[in-house]
């Protein structure tokens, strides 16, 4: 319904979208849902999260649990808590919010540090107050390019951002040749897109289920992780 409205309006006949809001968004994390934006990205400022970090070995096991964005998948392989990947890379935590934050529109990332690879995967997450971390956006540096994906995602008080640097991300990202070594990085900052205004709530209708599965869904799908402790190897089937 949405699409023929859009279609109605542009390539007509008739009015079509004229009614419908300048952007329909759906929010992430907190008070989930679609909702009417009057631009993209919204007005609002910049939050800035910075501070020193501490070096981490070059692990080539990082990003398992980032789930399987960007792959067809049926519906399975999303994102899993990431306190394990945390773990294993270059980690900034803020301290607990005071109040629910609108995240809308692309972060962007500023890294400084001795023996900066070509490559980072910068991650950006919803730490809860148990420790649970959720991805809320991710994105690979190269050259100048240092924003993240876009992302609407409103992060609730009482939980804090969590900056992630990794040199790599298995398996969507192959890990990088050449001896491991350390990620030899001295400070993190990241300028964050917050909405002024959380938006209208919008109902937007359910589209109906395609009449057959994609070729890529079967019966019995397959999506396994699995780290052996000894030699701390880890196998994604």
């Amino acid at each position: 319904a949405l699409a023929l409205r859009w279609w109605s309006r542009w390539l007509g006949p008739g009015p079509g979208a004229a009614a419908d809001p300048a952007v329909t968004a759906y929010v992430q994390g907190a008070e989930p849902g679609w909702r009417a934006l009057p631009e993209w990205p919204p007005p609002g400022r910049s939050r800035t999260l910075a501070g020193p970090v501490a070096s981490a070995p070059r692990d080539p096991t990082v990003g398992t649990l980032s789930g399987l964005w960007g792959i067809p998948n049926g519906g399975f392989g999303r994102p899993l808590d990431q306190h394990a990947d945390d773990a294993r890379a270059v980690t900034l935590t803020g301290p607990p919010l005071t109040e629910p934050l609108l995240l809308a529109g692309r972060p962007e990332v500023a890294v400084t540090g001795a023996g900066e690879p070509d490559r980072l995967v910068v991650k950006l997450t919803d730490v809860e107050p148990d420790g649970r971390s959720t991805l809320i956006t991710g994105g690979i540096l190269t050259g100048s390019d240092r924003a993240l994906d876009p992302t609407c995602y409103r992060v609730a008080e009482g939980h804090r951002l969590r900056v992630v640097v990794a040199d790599g991300a298995f398996p969507r990202i192959w890990p990088a040749p050449g001896p491991r070594g350390r990620l030899e990085l001295r400070r993190l900052e990241v300028r964050l897109p917050v909405a002024a205004t959380a938006g209208e709530p919008v109902a937007v209708e359910r589209p109906s289920p395609a009449p057959d599965d994609p070729p890529w869904v079967t019966d019995t799908p397959r999506w396994e992780i699995a780290r052996e402790p000894i030699s701390d190897r880890v196998a994604v089937v």
